[in-house]
């Protein structure tokens, strides 16, 4: 997955990778902003965001979200996770 955020970084030409890693963190350890990407918000995306978190297909479950989180969607179509993330990598810049 790394690799592939260098690669997609080289190739946009963009000034920031993403940070994937396969540690298990608890939410108050992300930095805020936090957004967290749900398929059925349909609330506008913040102006700015520290962390962005997608979960499984189908999302998380709502008490799994912090009530501090802002939620957002990311389109009509439920994304793979590895598409969410990129789309959010994008959206949330």
């Amino acid at each position: 997955l790394q690799a592939w955020a260098v690669s997609a970084l080289e190739q946009s030409r963009g000034a920031w990778l993403m940070e994937i890693s396969s540690k298990f963190v608890e939410w108050d350890e992300l930095e805020g902003p936090l957004v967290v990407c749900t398929p059925t918000t349909k609330t506008p995306a913040p102006a700015v965001a520290r962390t962005v978190a997608v979960g499984p297909e189908g999302g998380l479950a709502p008490e799994e979200i912090p009530a501090s989180a802002a939620k957002v969607d990311l389109g009509r179509t439920i994304l793979r996770v590895e598409t969410a993330a990129i789309v959010a990598a994008a959206r949330f810049r």
